[in-house]
């Protein structure tokens, strides 16, 4: 399985990423949605690096992480608490591609009136 063409891949930058959330290095996807398609291309050129030579950069695979508890959990046990993580632009794009196709495959197998059970 390959990696979508540029195209799609440029598109889901520019429209799918709607979170504002900022990076380690402060760049947010709406302030890359906002460069429009030159930001886009640059993005998707490094992605489609990363996923020919099959090595990411390490910030790309790490994620901030910070657990929030539970509104009705018991702040002392750690299992009553949500597990946030912000995952950096790229680290998105670059798993995107496998989503859709998992979720392709996975719908292929599951008929209409199962809801996916």
């Amino acid at each position: 399985a390959g990696m979508a063409n540029t195209a799609s891949g440029e598109d889901g930058i520019t429209a799918g990423m709607a979170n504002t959330a900022p990076r380690e290095d402060g760049i947010t996807a709406c302030a890359l949605k906002r460069g429009n398609l030159g930001a886009a291309r640059l993005v998707w050129h490094a992605v489609l690096s990363a996923w020919r030579s099959g090595t990411a950069p390490r910030q790309w695979r790490d994620a901030l992480g910070n657990p929030v508890p539970k509104p009705a959990g018991d702040p002392h046990n750690t299992a009553k608490f949500r597990k946030p993580a912000l995952v950096n632009v790229e680290g998105k794009v670059l798993a995107l591609p496998a989503l859709r196709q998992i979720r392709a495959f996975q719908e292929a197998q599951v008929g209409r009136n199962q809801h996916g059970l």
